[in-house]
């Protein structure tokens, strides 16, 4: 089985974790940390992304997502998993709604075809910015991929 390591840096210990923008040092390796309390954060207000490219193309089949256990306002609500081979033509694995709460989401993906990159694209959010003052955009805690070489 092959998975995101547990990243340490956007390119440590392996693969690349990247992201349309990101707010402050809330870089997108930390949406795979395996930290519950860090958190990737972009700036958009719309069509924010994250992604990890693995060092080869993999077929995916199983990812988890959670939001941030401690952030009511940032709450993801809409998103799409995508693949792609070159990081820029992407096909749509799966759309998936999260709930109201911080639940760790398991989704099994059908999927036949390995793909080097996964990208989460986020369609909408609850976005109660004046609550917390900050940051602009969407939230990712814990984004893990399970597949196969």
């Amino acid at each position: 089985n092959v998975k995101v390591p547990t990243m340490t840096s956007d390119t440590a210990p392996s693969g690349v974790a990247s992201a349309s923008s990101s707010y402050s040092s809330n870089l997108p390796w930390k949406a795979f940390d395996d930290v519950r309390s860090s958190a990737w954060i972009s700036t958009e207000t719309a069509n924010a992304w994250i992604q990890y490219e693995f060092p080869y193309a993999v077929c995916v089949n199983k990812f988890t997502f959670a939001d941030r256990e401690i952030d009511q306002y940032h709450r993801v609500v809409a998103a799409h998993l995508k693949a792609s081979n070159d990081g820029i033509n992407f096909t749509n694995l799966l759309d998936f709604n999260t709930p109201s709460d911080s639940s760790i989401l398991n989704f099994v993906v059908t999927n036949t075809t390995k793909y080097k990159y996964y990208r989460i694209l986020f369609d909408s959010y609850n976005d109660d910015m004046s609550s917390v003052g900050g940051g602009k955009g969407t939230m990712c805690y814990v984004f893990q991929t399970y597949g196969r070489a």
